[in-house]
């Protein structure tokens, strides 16, 4: 079961869902439920769940079984929840597939499997220039790029930090400055990559020239993007252009039990501004009116509800809104 299809054999390509999806069986995925050919410039976002102990499992972000089909330039931020073979694009990759120049940034929840980009990656298939800095959370083979794997990981790497997983079974972890940083993804120094990821301007050791990835601080929470899509993590049709409200980031981050988010809004901005925190799944869990102001401002969150009643260890999304509209987006995670 998929939230735009349920099994793809031909080109999938340019697409978008933000379905929500629950199957009691297995192969469910936030775009389709399997996919045995090419799936190209795509995009999921949605709350997944997959099968329970009783059933096989293989839930994915994108894809729930990648059998002898391809992935390539697409990104997953959906909430990914199962049993076996859980991973943030895809559940299980077999015979001969691939997938490449792709990533994801939701969050995933798992018990056997459980892996950033992938929960099980079988021999003969390939996993090359991914990545991924969603928190993972498992009980057995989990990993913050992939969890069980027999197969070729190539140029991947996962955040150490925002993942919370210290192993992968294939990938090279790194912290998040570094997973911010170009070099790390084009300078072939870096311990973990062969080959260069091909970026816009060419930096370091990347020679090519189809610009497939970008890199910026104000972009994607400052972790690359894949320019032939929108914006991860960005409500496009939302936001103001040439916008001066942003956030400046929240500190300490993870935190326990508060954290300080700081933001910038300025007097120019409409009157109606508030911050809204959101947990994994979409809801609001808090939300804070603000005032414009000319110089930098923050306000405490202290890891609870709109109740006041404390909130559990996780990741959290908080939104920066004027006049309803979309204007930052960042994440932070707490830990008790």
């Amino acid at each position: 079961m998929g939230g735009l299809i349920g099994s793809n054999g031909a080109l999938l390509e340019n697409c978008f869902s933000t379905s929500d999806v629950t199957n009691p069986g297995d192969k469910t995925g936030g775009l389709a439920g399997s996919n045995y050919g090419i799936i190209r410039n795509c995009v999921s976002s949605g709350n997944i769940i997959g099968a329970n102990e009783y059933n096989v499992g293989e839930v994915g972000g994108l894809v729930g079984r990648n059998i002898d089909g391809a992935i390539d330039n697409s990104y997953s931020s959906s909430s990914v929840q199962g049993y076996e073979n859980i991973g943030g694009l895809v559940g299980v990759n077999l015979q001969n597939s691939q997938i490449s120049n792709s990533y994801n940034f939701g969050n995933i929840s798992g018990v056997v499997n459980v892996g950033g980009v992938i929960g099980y990656n079988s021999s003969s298939n390939t996993i090359n220039n991914c990545f991924n800095f969603g928190y993972v959370d498992g009980e057995n083979n989990v990993g913050g790029l992939v969890g069980g794997n027999h197969g070729e990981v190539l140029n991947s790497f996962w955040d150490l930090e925002t993942s919370g997983q210290e192993e992968s079974d294939g990938g090279t972890g790194k912290l998040t400055i570094e997973m911010k940083d170009v070099a790390t993804f084009t300078n072939l120094s870096t311990v973990g990559l062969e080959t260069p990821w091909d970026f816009v301007n060419n930096p370091f050791d990347d020679i090519e020239n189809e610009d497939v990835w970008d890199i910026n601080p104000e972009v994607n929470e400052g972790y690359p993007f894949l320019t032939s899509l929108p914006v991860a993590g960005i409500d496009n049709e939302e936001m103001i252009e040439n916008t001066t409200a942003k956030f400046l980031g929240n500190y300490p981050n993870p935190f326990n039990p508060s954290t300080t988010i700081s933001y910038n809004i300025s007097s120019e901005t409409a009157e109606n501004t508030q911050i809204k925190i959101y947990n994994i799944k979409g809801q609001i869990i808090n939300s804070f009116t603000v005032i414009p102001s000319e110089v930098e401002s923050s306000v405490i969150w202290n890891g609870t509800d709109s109740n006041g009643k404390p909130v559990s260890s996780g990741v959290y999304f908080y939104k920066l809104y004027v006049n309803g509209k979309t204007q930052d987006v960042k994440k932070c995670m707490l830990i008790k």
